[in-house]
C-alpha cells in the first residue's frame, strides 16, 4: 500500500516535508513523492494540492483522494477517478 503526495504549490509545503510529517502517523505505509512515484499499481492513496489533470487515471488501484488545500470543489471531476475512489476534502 502506497500514498503518493503530489504538491504543486512549492510556496506552501514541500512533498518531502509532508512525507516526513506523515511517516510517524502512518507506520507501514509507503509514502512517495511525485518526483519518484515508482510503480503506480502500488499507489492506493493520493494526498494532493491540487489534483493534477489526468493523474488519477494513471493510478489503476487508487481508492482515496485527499485534497490538502481549500477549494475541494475544483477537484470533483469524477470521470478523473474510478468508481471505487473516495474523494475527501
Amino acid at each position: 500500500m502506497a500514498l503518493l503526495i503530489p504538491i504543486m504549490q512549492s510556496e506552501w509545503m514541500s512533498e518531502e516535508g509532508l512525507a516526513a510529517e506523515l511517516a510517524p502517523l502512518l507506520p507501514g505505509v509507503d509514502i512517495r513523492c511525485a518526483a519518484a512515484p515508482e510503480d503506480a499499481t502500488d499507489i492506493v492513496m493520493l494526498a494532493c494540492s491540487p489534483l493534477a489533470p489526468g493523474l488519477a487515471r494513471r493510478l489503476p488501484n487508487l481508492a482515496l483522494v485527499q485534497k490538502l488545500s481549500a477549494g475541494f470543489g475544483t477537484s470533483l471531476p469524477t470521470p478523473t477517478c474510478g468508481q471505487r475512489c473516495a474523494l475527501r476534502g
